[in-house]
């Protein structure tokens, strides 16, 4: 979780094709903080293994000031809220089904409230603005240039994709990735390529185009237990029940879980919930 002792990113990619990608975005990300005195550490997605071609998946990059607030940081089996998502494909704007996940999830659904998503993409930020969902928190929305770098498995297209998202992320993160440090480490990945340094300063500089992203009406609070619920005037626009066969129907495109609809289903009688010949229904506040 964001707060001024750990900071998390996640890199979202099309599996295979930009693996190669995504691991040298977050260990990039890891080596520059360290070269500040920060900790950090990268992984993958462990629900992702294996990778499918082109189905989205995501990695991590956890950096910490401290070793022990690394470990409080990566007591969770993969950070549920981060303070930036970067998608490296501009197509991943418009929601993220990953494999054996039931449902189109909007791609800044992990981003917290004032975070970051950066996109890489030759796009306006108004046109890969307009192909996400509607925020239910404001987020800014940042443009690494460049198109989607496409490889495979055992071949990594070398196009400097990766230092110029670091670029961009020093420069929207300058306590954790320092100008300096980027380059530097920039510098070790390459080998001593210098070409490699420009492109971190390209990624850093005025190049990248942001835009706050517009918040949704329907805003969420917390209860109790810390799950979102959308508040009183959202759910009365809302049906008690509503009958639906896959995600995408529903409003909003996400079912309830079962313990946000226990209490409605405990209300109502057992004729309610009726049978199909088509397959079973499910219920949704």
């Amino acid at each position: 979780m964001a707060d001024d002792r750990s900071i998390s990113i996640e890199v979202v990619y099309r599996g295979i094709f930009q693996k190669t990608l995504a691991q040298r975005i977050c260990r990039s990300v890891v080596l520059a903080a360290r070269k500040k005195g920060h900790t950090g550490t990268a992984f993958a997605r462990y629900g992702d293994s294996p990778e499918r071609n082109g189905v989205p998946a995501k990695q991590f990059a956890v950096v910490a000031a401290d070793e022990i607030e690394l470990e409080a940081s990566m007591a969770k089996y993969e950070p549920s809220v981060v303070d930036v998502s970067i998608a490296v494909d501009d197509t991943l704007v418009k929601g993220v089904e990953s494999w054996a996940w039931y449902g189109r999830q909007p791609i800044w659904k992990p981003v917290r409230a004032n975070g970051w998503l950066l996109v890489t993409s030759d796009k306006k930020p108004d046109e890969v603005l307009a192909q996400t969902d509607k925020a239910e928190r404001p987020y800014t929305l940042g443009i690494v240039p460049g198109g989607a770098s496409f490889a495979g498995l055992w071949v990594y297209k070398d196009d400097h994709t990766d230092f110029r998202v670091l670029g961009a992320l020093a420069k929207i993160l300058p306590r954790w990735i320092a100008l300096d440090d980027a380059k530097a480490a920039s510098l070790d990945l390459a080998k001593g390529d210098q070409s490699a340094v420009a492109s971190v300063q390209y990624g850093w500089r005025g190049h990248q185009r942001s835009r706050g992203a517009a918040v949704h009406e329907a805003r969420l609070d917390h209860d109790a237990t810390g799950h979102h619920r959308r508040s009183s005037q959202a759910r009365r626009a809302q049906p008690l029940l509503q009958e639906v066969r896959r995600a995408h129907d529903a409003a909003g495109r996400e079912l309830r879980h079962v313990h946000q609809v226990h209490d409605v289903l405990a209300r109502l009688s057992g004729r309610v919930l009726r049978g199909d010949a088509r397959g079973p229904l499910r219920g949704r506040v």
